[in-house]
């Protein structure tokens, strides 16, 4: 049994999950889960470049992870599908206009911050005590389509 984490950040997480449960909410869930005996995952995504790791956030988030007693972590990066910049260019422009040009560099093709990012996750994990799931998206999952353009 497991929750989808996208940020530490409250503000963050209500921008682009709106009406869905607090982080505070998911990790008291995830620990009576544990408590029960039921193991747990907690999946990192989808990766929001520099909201979901800004500011020491991530290692934070990985911290209460295991003060929950996550049984795994997953992570993956943010895919840029049809349909779905529509939804978030809107949160974007009106929360964090600063980061258009960050995102678009973090989205483009031969991007490494995503990589980083995940490898970031697995360190954290690993210093945690955290068992991180490395099925990377880069590694294993072939034709997923084709990234999209991010405006």
């Amino acid at each position: 049994m497991g929750f989808t984490i996208t940020a530490i950040d409250d503000f963050v997480r209500a921008s682009f999950e709106p009406g869905a449960s607090s982080l505070q909410e998911r990790l008291r869930a995830l620990k009576e889960l544990a408590d029960a005996g039921i193991r747990t995952f907690a999946f990192i995504g989808p990766i929001l470049p520099h909201l979901t790791d800004k500011n020491g956030d991530l290692e934070r988030l990985v911290a209460a992870l295991a003060e929950a007693r996550v049984g795994y972590v997953m992570a993956d990066m943010l895919r840029i599908r049809p349909g779905i910049m529509e939804c978030i260019e809107p949160v974007l422009r009106e929360n964090y206009p600063y980061l258009l040009d960050k995102w678009r560099e973090a989205l483009a093709p031969n991007g490494k911050y995503f990589e980083m990012t995940i490898k970031r996750i697995g360190e954290l994990c690993e210093k945690y005590g955290l068992h991180f799931l490395d099925r990377h998206p880069f590694k294993t999952v072939k034709d997923l389509g084709k990234q999209q353009t991010l405006f």
